[in-house]
């Protein structure tokens, strides 16, 4: 047993090495560079903001517009059929907002919907639920001119929401790291800005029958045509989500987003995720045998020697998004994750899904 706890712990210090490293090249290396003369202009973008039944989730995203608003940005609503009065409190809040109707079904053709009527060289696309930091859109105006920025997104909730969120915040580490290989794995269309000639250039419309998972598509098309991409740690660009409010919504969610990653078919990031289930399932199993065989001394030890490199390897992540508290969910999440994980493989394999009230 001894041996095979000291395979495991060299394989993990070996996985949080080359993680730690890819974020200090990623945070530090990526800093040093030389900014580009070649920015972006407001006038250059057009904010789209599709949704669906979104009345008792937009109101906060209104009244920051209302009152935050730049005239140079052309901002375009896109309404994906919604059956309740979202449409109706918009036009009460911003009278002049422009409201398109999508011409199609599901977030992808919303989104191209806006697209195909914007006359602005770049886009930037958020979610209907989502509040936007302090002094967004002058941040906004220093970043190079380039063909896909994925910006930061920061989930807002209580401390048990914000627990739940830690496998998110966890995948967002390794998209830390495999950044600093110059190689995102994850981007949020809750806080995306791209150029619309990339996307007409590069995206594709075979998964749009996929009623989700727009930015993850949108990343890969980039990727697979050599684009120019960049990950943003600017916290002054952070855009804000709420976190799932009950079990089931949560539940359902992960499910949404694990039926979607076989699709993707990103071969970076399911090279990662296939590393991370072989540590994870080694770890679970080591921790098991031992407590069966009454060896608390040998569990203590690979629970603790894990934990330390998981705080390792998140400790510049969460000092990094201003959230250093973060860590102190590790312990119990670590515990958590196996459950967890064997729900997820239930529901996905015998729950049927839906997202804006239509079966996936």
């Amino acid at each position: 047993m001894s041996v095979a706890i000291s395979i495991f712990l060299f394989c993990y210090f070996i996985f949080a090495t080359w993680c730690i490293y890819g974020t200090f090249r990623f945070l530090h290396l990526g800093r040093k560079s030389k900014q580009s003369d070649n920015t972006i202009t407001l006038t250059d973008i057009a904010l789209i903001i599709p949704f669906r039944n979104e009345a008792n989730r937009i109101q906060p995203l209104l009244d920051q517009l209302k009152s935050n608003l730049p005239p140079s940005l052309s901002l375009i609503f896109v309404d994906d059929h919604s059956t309740d009065q979202s449409v109706s409190i918009i036009k009460d809040h911003l009278p002049h907002a422009n409201i398109l109707t999508s011409q199609g079904l599901g977030k992808k053709k919303a989104l191209r919907t806006a697209i195909d009527s914007s006359e602005r060289p770049c886009v930037l696309t958020w979610d209907a639920d989502t509040t936007f930091s302090d002094g967004y859109f002058d941040a906004l105006q220093v970043l190079e001119d380039i063909d896909l920025h994925i910006l930061p997104v920061k989930f807002k909730g209580n401390i048990r929401q914000k627990f739940l969120q830690m496998d998110t915040e966890l995948a967002q580490i390794t998209n830390y790291a495999i950044s600093g290989y110059d190689n995102p794995i994850l981007a949020s269309g809750a806080n995306l800005l791209f150029k619309k000639e990339a996307y007409y250039c590069f995206y594709s419309t075979d998964n749009e029958h996929i009623p989700s998972g727009d930015d993850q598509f949108l990343l890969k098309a980039f990727k697979e045509n050599g684009a120019k991409i960049k990950l943003s740690t600017d916290q002054a660009l952070t855009i804000f989500t709420p976190c799932e409010t009950s079990l089931q919504s949560y539940f359902h969610q992960r499910v949404r987003w694990f039926s979607k990653t076989p699709k993707v078919n990103d071969i970076a990031a399911n090279k990662v995720a296939a590393i991370q289930f072989v540590l994870q399932f080694f770890w679970t199993s080591l921790v098991l045998t031992t407590i069966f065989q009454s060896d608390y001394r040998a569990t203590w030890l690979i629970i603790s020697g894990k934990l330390f490199l998981d705080i390792c390897l998140s400790l510049r992540y969460f000092a990094n998004r201003q959230e250093i508290y973060l860590l102190l969910l590790i312990p119990m999440y670590a515990l958590f994750s196996p459950i967890y994980s064997l729900i997820i493989g239930i529901m996905s394999l015998t729950l049927s899904v839906f997202w804006k009230e239509r079966q996936i």
